[in-house]
Formats: structure tokens, C-alpha cells, sequence
């Protein structure tokens, strides 16, 4: 194998390769008896591993098997993938009945054939499996973020809103959603089934507080977390009262250039340098942020110099606005100046609501 092209950054991808035979001969292992597996020296280990070590909301249904995923299908699954530039595996077992199955293609985020595999081995989805009677309704219209890939603090959670977002709308007689759902439907008092754009059906587990109230929903891979309208709307208007003052700011950053020759005289050719200099400090965080989302999110030593970058322009730009207000007041305040002071107020908000200064922790 020739020298890796990209490492990837991510729990369990440790750059490990190997055949779909080497895959098979894992799984029979996992699938073998507790006593005598090839995997582990003491007899009551593998029994251990897939014992469940994480439920879903209602106490009693597995989510999680010390690192294996559990899935509902026409069986409760038990299992793992895997996706790494380019690749698409899959380990799947029946840990009740001691059957599975892997598979492995050269198609990135394949769907296709594990879906299809699944169904041909064990058949379609049996909702039956957690359909039961409802003695609680709950309310699933609202905003979601995504969790599962996502990065949960730092300058990159913008990406909650921005990208990882689940909006979910009445309809009357029920819910849809967006991301390819159309049709969301309560199937007892902890799940819910999603259909499918691709005509495929997958179940969700209703996700609970301590008192029992709904906060959302969950699989193996993600949580669909809601959030309150407010804090959507606020985080949404956050973002483009930002970048509507940055536009604004380095728009004039050009405008005072082209005037900058046209007075000579102090205070105003002065005041005109400090305009421009409160242009250049846009100027940067708007570099700063552009090349920040556009980076690798796992390059921290790139990450924190652009996230320092952003900070210390947001700083200059905080002084010289301060700067110019305290010249000003001795003259006059202008309506320009005015506009420059809201829109520093505008980009500062942005900067620390986003934590654009924060380059440490996911």
C-alpha cells in the first residue's frame, strides 16, 4: 500500500486497511461463543462486549454495544460502518441468532447496497418490532440541529444552523421534514417512523428529558436535538446582521479610498484614515472567516492561526471605532460614524455568539 493521501482525524478510523475476507473472519469471531472466541482470553468477554452499554430514552431499548451501533430493520442489528475517502463498509450481525453479514464497495457514503443486502437477507422493516399503542402525543413541529459529525462548541457550532439543521412542519393530519423526510409519523410512546424521498422507511427513537418531556429524536449515527425558535431566528439573525456589516464595512473601506484624496485638512482627512483603517479590520475578519470555514476542521494549527487572526482584527477594529467616537465627540458625531459604531457592534456580536475566536475543543 503506497503512503496514505489524507489521515483522517476521526474515532475509530486509525488508518487501518484490510479485505472484506479479513472483515468475514472478524465478524465469525464476534458471532463465535463466548467461550473459546479467538478474539478475547477470557470466556466471558465477547458476552460482555455486546451486552448493551447505552439505551435510548426509554431505559430498555439498546442503542449502543460498547462500540457496536444497535439498528432496527427486520431485526434488531447489531453493528458498524465505515466511510473513508472513497470506501464504504459494513458489519452487520444477528447476535441473537448468530448470523450476519459484511460487505464492502469503492463508493464513498454508499446506501445502496448495505440497504439492499439487509433487506435480502432478512427482509424490510418490521415496525412491528417497536409499534405499539400511544398513550402520549407528542409535538415534533420545530427546529433541530444534527448531532453526529457535528461540532458541538468552537468557531465551527455555526455549522449547527448553518448546515446541520432539521426543520420539522405540520401538515395537519401529521408532520413532514426537511433533508429528504416526508413523513413523519408517532409509532408508540418512544419512536417514530421517517419515510423516505427513497421510499425507504427508518425508525427514530424519541429522545426524553428526566421529566419526560420531548427533546427529539435518535438513531445509532445521530440526534435530532430541538431547539426553541428563538434561539434558531437569533442564531440565524446573528449570521447575517455579521456579514450584512462586514459587506457594508469593506464596501466603504473602497468608497473612503477613492475620497481619502479629496480632503487634506484636519479633522476630517484624519477622521477619513481612521474610516479606512476600520475598513482594513473588516477587512480582515472577513478574511479571517472565510479562510476559517474554508480550511479543514481538523487542522487545528491552521484553525487557531485563523481564529487568532479573526480576534485580534475584531480587537482593532473595537479600538479605532472607540478611537474615533472619543475624536468625534469633540466635533460632532456624524451619521456616518454612527453607522461604522453599529456595525462594529454588529460584527463583534457575531464573532463571540460563534465563538469565532475559539479554536480549541469539537
Amino acid at each position: 500500500m503506497n503512503e496514505c493521501r489524507r489521515y483522517i482525524h476521526l474515532y475509530p478510523a486509525g488508518s487501518a486497511c484490510g479485505t472484506i475476507s479479513d472483515l468475514a473472519v472478524f465478524a465469525r469471531a464476534l458471532l463465535h461463543e463466548s467461550k473459546g472466541c479467538p478474539l478475547f482470553d477470557k470466556d466471558d468477554t465477547l458476552t460482555q462486549m455486546l451486552e448493551p452499554s447505552m439505551y435510548y430514552s426509554d431505559g430498555s431499548t439498546a442503542r449502543f454495544r460498547h462500540g457496536l451501533m444497535c439498528e432496527t430493520g427486520a431485526i434488531y442489528y447489531t453493528g458498524h460502518g465505515g466511510n473513508t475517502e472513497g470506501f464504504t463498509s459494513s458489519l452487520q450481525l444477528d447476535i441473537f441468532n448468530r448470523t450476519g453479514f459484511v460487505m464492502m464497495t469503492n463508493k464513498q457514503m454508499d446506501r445502496i447496497y448495505e440497504k439492499a443486502l439487509k433487506e435480502e437477507l432478512y427482509g424490510p422493516l418490521n415496525t412491528e418490532l417497536v409499534e405499539s399503542s400511544i398513550t402520549q402525543k407528542y409535538e415534533f413541529a420545530g427546529n433541530y440541529i444534527i448531532t453526529g459529525g457535528t461540532f458541538a462548541t468552537g468557531s465551527y457550532s455555526i455549522y449547527n444552523i448553518v448546515l446541520d439543521n432539521f426543520n420539522v412542519s405540520s401538515t395537519g393530519q401529521g408532520y413532514t421534514g426537511s433533508n429528504g423526510v416526508t413523513e413523519i409519523k408517532q409509532i408508540s410512546d418512544n419512536s417514530a417512523l421517517f419515510k423516505l424521498v427513497t421510499g425507504k422507511d427508518d425508525v427514530y427513537y424519541l429522545r426524553k428529558d428526566s421529566s419526560g418531556n420531548f427533546t427529539g429524536f435518535s438513531n445509532s449515527s445521530f440526534d435530532f436535538i430541538k431547539i426553541s425558535d428563538s434561539e434558531y431566528y437569533s442564531g440565524w439573525a446573528v449570521i447575517y446582521a455579521m456579514f450584512a456589516a462586514l459587506l457594508f464595512m469593506v464596501i466603504m473601506t473602497f468608497v473612503h479610498i477613492i475620497r481619502l484624496k479629496k480632503f487634506k485638512g484636519e479633522p476630517l482627512f484624519g477622521f477619513r484614515i481612521t474610516e479606512l483603517l476600520m475598513g482594513v479590520a473588516s477587512i480582515g475578519i472577513t478574511a479571517g472567516t472565510v479562510l476559517l470555514f474554508s480550511s479543514d476542521p481538523f487542522d487545528i494549527p491552521a484553525r487557531a492561526v485563523f481564529c487568532i487572526m479573526i480576534t485580534v482584527f475584531t480587537a482593532l477594529l473595537i479600538v479605532i471605532n472607540i478611537a474615533a467616537i472619543i475624536r468625534k465627540l469633540k466635533s460632532g458625531f456624524s451619521i456616518m460614524l454612527l453607522i461604522e459604531t453599529i456595525c462594529t457592534a454588529l460584527i463583534t456580536t457575531g464573532v463571540i455568539y460563534w465563538k469565532l475566536f475559539q479554536f480549541w475543543g469539537i
